[in-house]
C-alpha cells in the first residue's frame, strides 16, 4: 500500500520542484531583461515572449500532480460530515474517475494541439528573430497526463486502503 502513496509523492514533488525552477528562471530572466534595458540601454530580445509561452505555461500547467497531491484542487466538503466512511470513499473514487476523465481528455486534446505545432514548427517573431514555441505545447498535456497518473495513484490507495482519504490523513497523524 505504501508504494502507489511513495510513487505518487515522488512524482508530486518531481513536477513541483520543475514548476519552482520555472519560477526561478522567469524571475532571473526578467530582472536580467531590466539590468540590461536599465544599464546597456537594451532589453533582451524576446523576453515578452519566452516568459509568457515558456515560463507561464510551465508554472501553470507542469505542477498539476502537485497540486492533486496536496489536495489542492477545489473539493468541496459542506455534506462529508453527514456520510459514513463508505459513502466516502465510494465519492472519492466517483470524483477520482471523474477528474481522471477531465484530465485524459485535456491531455489528449492539447497533445493533438502539440503534435500540430511540432509538424507546423511554430514559432513566435520578437523584433525579427524566430522564438520557437513549439515545446511549450507538450507541456500541457504533460501537465494533465501526470496529474490524471496521480489521481489514478490516489485512487489506488484508496481502494487497497477500503478507507476515505479523510480517514487515512487522520490515522497518519
Amino acid at each position: 500500500m505504501e508504494s502507489p502513496n511513495r510513487l505518487s509523492r515522488v512524482l508530486a514533488n518531481t513536477v513541483g520542484v520543475l514548476g519552482a525552477i520555472g519560477i526561478l528562471l522567469m524571475m532571473l530572466h526578467i530582472t536580467v531583461d531590466v539590468l540590461a534595458r536599465m544599464f546597456l540601454g537594451s532589453p533582451l530580445i524576446g523576453t515578452n515572449e519566452v516568459v509568457s509561452r515558456y515560463y507561464m505555461v510551465a508554472v501553470a500547467f507542469l505542477p498539476l500532480a502537485w497540486v492533486e497531491h496536496r489536495k489542492g484542487m477545489i473539493a468541496v466538503e459542506l455534506f462529508d460530515s453527514l456520510l459514513g466512511r463508505k459513502a466516502l470513499l465510494i465519492g472519492e473514487l466517483l470524483v477520482a474517475a471523474v477528474s481522471v476523465g477531465v484530465l485524459v481528455l485535456l491531455g489528449w486534446t492539447s497533445l493533438g494541439e502539440a503534435v500540430e505545432a511540432f509538424e507546423k514548427s511554430a514559432f513566435v517573431m520578437a523584433v525579427g528573430t524566430r522564438i520557437p514555441v513549439w515545446p511549450t505545447y507538450f507541456m500541457i498535456p504533460a501537465g494533465c497526463f501526470l496529474a490524471a497518473v496521480l489521481v489514478l495513484l490516489r485512487a489506488a490507495l484508496l481502494v487497497l486502503s477500503g478507507r476515505p482519504h479523510r480517514h487515512i490523513q487522520e490515522d497518519a497523524r
